[in-house]
């Protein structure tokens, strides 16, 4: 996907609207999350500073605020965790799934770092059914990253991250899912002395 195409989108409609404008509101911070992956850190930066009264948008700024300092490297992988409950529970109260999927992925991927894999997959496994039902392309791309990573790098036993891994790979038509699958089934297939498949 082209995180360029999408921010220059995203930013057309947001300077087409009002300040006062209730969807400028709800673009913003979906602009911002884009910019983040352009890597224009400073650009999403700006464009979350201004406050806003409705709890929901300040909320989704703040998971953006958030990513962030984690992206500079500002905070701990406990912080995030942290900051990252508390704007699940507002999401949560809120109704708003994609939000709520995104602070999920927070906690999810600094779980991971911490060397919680057992953690990581379990919060991975009550958010997959979300996932898949609202449709977001983006965060099940990052939700089958930390999920394979974690099968690879956890306790999952060799047979099972295997097999978990051949099953993902197959379900996804992502080319990165399969590249990863096939760097980390290689290397499990070694583990279990079959060379011939690595």
């Amino acid at each position: 996907s082209d995180f360029h195409a999408a921010a220059n989108l995203f930013g057309r409609a947001v300077d087409l609207l009002s300040s006062d404008d209730p969807l400028r509101e709800a673009l913003v911070p979906e602009l911002a999350w884009t910019v983040i992956e352009t890597g224009q850190l400073d650009r999403a930066l700006d464009l979350v500073v201004e406050q806003v009264e409705d709890k929901g948008f300040a909320a989704r700024r703040a998971v953006v605020l958030w990513q962030l300092r984690e992206l500079k490297s500002e905070v701990t992988c406990s912080d995030v965790i942290r900051a990252a409950e508390r704007l699940l529970e507002v999401f949560e109260r809120t109704g708003d799934e994609v939000w709520s999927t995104r602070a999920s992925l927070m906690i999810a991927r600094n779980r991971f770092a911490l060397g919680s894999c057992r953690g990581t997959l379990e919060l991975l496994a009550g958010i997959e059914a979300r996932v898949r039902r609202i449709g977001a392309v983006r965060e099940q791309s990052e939700m089958t990253y930390w999920v394979m990573s974690a099968l690879f790098f956890g306790p999952t036993p060799v047979p099972e991250a295997i097999d978990r891994i051949d099953r993902i790979r197959h379900d996804s038509d992502q080319p990165s899912v399969s590249v990863l699958a096939a760097q980390q089934l290689s290397a499990l297939h070694a583990m279990e002395g079959r060379f011939d498949l690595s």
